[in-house]
């Protein structure tokens, strides 16, 4: 997902920090969802930033479509589940935990490194290099390194020591269209470096597309 990543998750450990990603899901109803959260006095959330990005090669059970986003919760929360009366035979619901306040079971966590990091990710205009990104730097050598593509997020002339100007068709656009975002809400600000205070979080409105 992100630039620096965790390299162990305890998906059974409380968590406060979440890069997230979702393939089976309604828009509207997420982005009311998120909304609603941020005009409550009942908001689990301190901070989520997401956008819609394409799936450029979906499997048999994806869409084309996914969410990508960040979340910080006030406080550690259990994964859990989000599971319907119905589905799988069950009789009732069975709902906790952070899918169930996505309202989305069919969710993948990763833990966050760095904030600062996953919020630029999330938030980004272009995806990885396809040509060079997690691919071995001696080809055909099974023991070989990989290559991780540190392109800008933002600029395709800004390039990292893997690739070059010939790497702007393997660079796609990330979102999916002119309504995918990103959508931010709250601050990721930690109380000392929140401008509005170091002893409270602020919750404020959407940003514009960045």
């Amino acid at each position: 997902m992100s630039l620096t990543k965790l390299q162990n998750f305890d998906i059974s450990a409380k968590h406060k920090y979440l890069n997230f990603t979702a393939y089976h899901f309604d828009r509207k109803q997420f982005n009311s969802l998120v909304e609603n959260y941020f005009k409550s006095d009942k908001n689990p959330f301190r901070y989520i930033k997401y956008q819609y990005e394409r799936n450029y090669n979906p499997q048999q059970d994806q869409k084309d479509i996914h969410i990508q986003g960040i979340l910080i919760l006030k406080d550690s929360t259990r994964i859990g589940k989000y599971l319907k009366a119905g589905e799988k035979n069950r009789k009732k619901d069975s709902i906790s935990g952070v899918k169930g306040l996505l309202q989305m079971n069919k969710t993948h966590f990763e833990g966050v490194a760095s904030t600062e990091d996953s919020v630029r990710y999330t938030g980004k205009d272009y995806n990885k290099c396809s040509l060079h990104h997690k691919k071995p730097i001696v080809q055909n050598d099974p023991k070989s390194k990989l290559m991780y593509c540190r392109c800008d997020y933002f600029d395709l002339d800004k390039h990292c020591e893997w690739c070059n100007e010939g790497c702007k068709p393997y660079r796609t656009w990330a979102r999916y269209d002119s309504e995918s975002g990103p959508f931010e809400f709250g601050t990721y600000k930690t109380k000392n470096n929140n401008p509005f205070g170091k002893n409270k979080f602020v919750d404020r409105t959407p940003d514009k597309h960045q």
